[in-house]
């Protein structure tokens, strides 16, 4: 394991809470962020969901997968980064938060077309979307499993993005199973409670 580094280059508490809060936020998100903090499912941090509509643009996202919808948040900064007319496909069993990041995305503006919000176990309704069809997968803190990794890797393009959340908390395990695996080149991003993003690896062209 590499040694942790300390001197000048480490990041103080203050820096990093400054810059976690940097990431502007509107006001429908901010306030699906308090009613999810309210109902106990606190979303993602600032800094996270800047992370992720920036990824989500520089791949120019028009398919994308979210397990785990929660009150909103993450799924916002997602669309937010994706292709104009990209599409998001959201997964929660909890139909009581899917409300909230239903009512988060009309005062937003976006389409309804836009965002496909399932009500379900992800086991049960990710079997039924096509393989290699997704650029961009996002999995929540608490749905993070070798299972879903796995449903990922099917789902994602040559080149597609996987952002797994908790990485430095409860999926330190997952991270460091995606860390060994051939079919993903990642990263971890100390921002939030952690971020591991990985691309999933081009298959080798014949001939080359």
């Amino acid at each position: 394991m590499n040694e942790p580094i300390e001197g000048p280059l480490a990041l103080t508490p203050l820096s990093w809470a400054y810059a976690d809060a940097w990431a502007a936020e509107s006001a429908p998100v901010s306030a699906a962020r308090a009613r999810g903090v309210a109902l106990g499912a606190p979303p993602i941090s600032r800094g996270t969901a800047g992370l992720l509509r920036v990824l989500a643009a520089t791949k120019s996202a028009s398919a994308a997968v979210e397990i785990g919808t929660g009150s909103g948040v993450t799924g916002a900064a997602i669309v937010a980064g994706m292709d104009a007319s990209g599409i998001l496909t959201s997964i929660d069993m909890e139909a009581g938060y899917q409300a909230i990041a239903r009512d988060m995305f009309a005062e937003l503006g976006v389409s309804h077309t836009r965002v496909r919000l399932i009500a379900g176990r992800a086991e049960d309704v990710l079997p039924r979307l096509s393989d290699d069809a997704y650029d961009f997968v996002h999995i929540a803190t608490g749905y993070a499993s070798p299972e879903m990794i796995g449903e990922a890797r099917r789902l994602l393009t040559d080149g597609g993005v996987l952002v797994v959340a908790g990485a430095l908390e409860s999926n330190r395990n997952i991270a460091d199973a995606i860390r060994e695996d051939e079919d993903f080149l990642p990263t971890m991003i100390p921002v939030g409670d952690g971020v591991l993003v990985a691309v999933r690896k081009r298959e080798p062209q014949q001939g080359a």
